[in-house]
């Protein structure tokens, strides 16, 4: 007797769907605007926590600029500012939900359909046939070389 059957792959089919509508999907999807499926768009937590980075991140810059116009300028200080705004940085791309460099493929771009149309064109010309010459009636029987075809007589 056969595990699955037409009545319990029914109910299996069922069962997996009652599953699947309980169990929301732990995985969000990234929808390309800068947010995460499933994610507010309005958590004002996340925007103001952004928005702090983003100034800091400002701020870093310009602190940047500043000790490279200096003419004592100290490296050491240079690589500083430049790892805190590189982590600044990384923190800011969280928490906007943007993806690493490389780890959404791309998608393949959608072809507009053709449309379908006839397009009229010119008849083609009727090609000239030169008339067929008559040709000589073949012989009947296989002719030996050397020897004289026979007269036919006729019916």
């Amino acid at each position: 007797m056969p595990f699955i059957t037409k009545d319990n792959a029914k109910e299996l089919s069922r069962l997996a769907l009652l599953a699947k509508q309980a169990n929301p999907p732990l995985r969000t999807s990234y929808n390309g605007n800068g947010h995460q499926n499933g994610q507010s768009l309005h958590d004002p937590y996340s925007n103001r926590r952004l928005s702090r980075t983003r100034k800091q991140i400002d701020l870093l810059d310009n602190r940047i600029e500043e000790e490279i116009a200096k003419t004592d300028c100290d490296g050491q200080r240079v690589d500083r500012l430049a790892s805190a705004l590189a982590r600044l940085s990384e923190i800011e791309r969280q928490l906007a939900n943007r993806p690493l460099p490389g780890s959404l493929k791309p998608t393949a771009e959608r072809r507009q359909p053709r449309p379908y149309t006839v397009e009229p064109r010119e008849a083609p010309q009727p090609i000239a046939v030169p008339p067929q010459q008559p040709s000589a009636p073949a012989a009947d029987v296989a002719q030996v070389p050397g020897s004289q075809p026979t007269p036919q007589q006729p019916n």
